[in-house]
């Protein structure tokens, strides 16, 4: 075979070839979808911020005013305010955001000791539902002599009464009759802290001493005449505070170093 058949054979091989690729390929070309086009992007979610503002501590029976805020602005939109009770967070009122974003909701707690507190916003068109933080709330029980809750030992000493009285957590545990400071020794008002104890005391601090100002020596201690208890007055101390021995011991057992001890004419 000379040349010139060679190019005209290899010429139609390559036409064929062609013709075979464009009946393959063709089909599939046509059968080609576009892109699918993408789903708008969702709204933005707002993610909002509350702060709530409550106080410390109050008495039971008081009615006080909780703060709630919320950034960013979301005026119209409630709040909840709620108290853990029992291990489920109760709802205790409900307010709607003012023009400012914030609103005060009276609280009037119902019962007294550490309360947990919080601020809950439930979602909304456009914005994420959020809490705050829990804060504890000191409810203090009433009593009186206006002993804060907080306390887990407290004396108050009442110097006209001749009396002395113990409390635990705000409420009265026991009362007991003094002997306190005669005329020159006074028994001095003030706030102080028990710093020191000893058992047995011996002579006339008696079975046991509390000693809460070192000024002076002063202390809670026994006796060793017991019969000055029986009287009204009892000014016979050196501004001490005498007790039966049995009661002394009684308080001895119950109060630590740093017990407060509240003095009051």
């Amino acid at each position: 075979m000379d040349a010139r058949c060679t190019l005209v054979t290899i010429a139609a091989v390559l036409a064929l070839t062609a013709a075979v690729a464009a009946a393959v390929f063709a089909p599939c070309a046509a059968a080609a979808t576009p892109e699918p086009t993408p789903s708008p992007t969702p709204p933005h979610v707002v993610v909002p911020h509350l702060t709530l503002r409550a106080p410390q501590s109050l008495w039971l029976g008081d009615e006080v005013s909780v703060k709630v805020s919320v950034e960013p602005s979301l005026p119209g939109a409630s709040v909840a305010v709620e108290s853990l009770r029992s291990g489920v967070w109760t709802t205790e009122a409900t307010a709607t955001l003012d023009a400012a974003s914030q609103v005060r909701i009276a609280w009037r707690p119902t019962t007294y000791g550490p309360v947990r507190l919080r601020a809950s916003l439930d979602e909304g068109d456009g914005y994420a539902g959020a809490v705050t933080p829990w804060c504890s709330v000191i409810v203090n029980r009433p009593n009186r002599h206006d002993v804060p809750y907080r306390f887990a030992h407290y004396i108050v000493i009442v110097v006209h009464e001749y009396r002395l009285y113990y409390y635990e957590h705000g409420a009265l545990v026991r009362a007991f009759d003094v002997a306190l400071g005669r005329p020159g020794y006074r028994t001095p008002p003030g706030t102080f802290r028990i710093y020191g104890k000893r058992k047995p005391a011996g002579g006339a601090l008696g079975a046991c001493a509390m000693f809460y100002r070192r000024q002076g020596g002063l202390a809670i201690h026994g006796t060793n005449e017991p019969g000055l208890l029986k009287r009204f007055p009892r000014p016979f101390s050196h501004g001490c505070a005498r007790m039966y021995n049995s009661q002394a011991l009684w308080l001895y057992a119950r109060v630590p170093r740093g017990t407060t001890v509240h003095n009051i004419r």
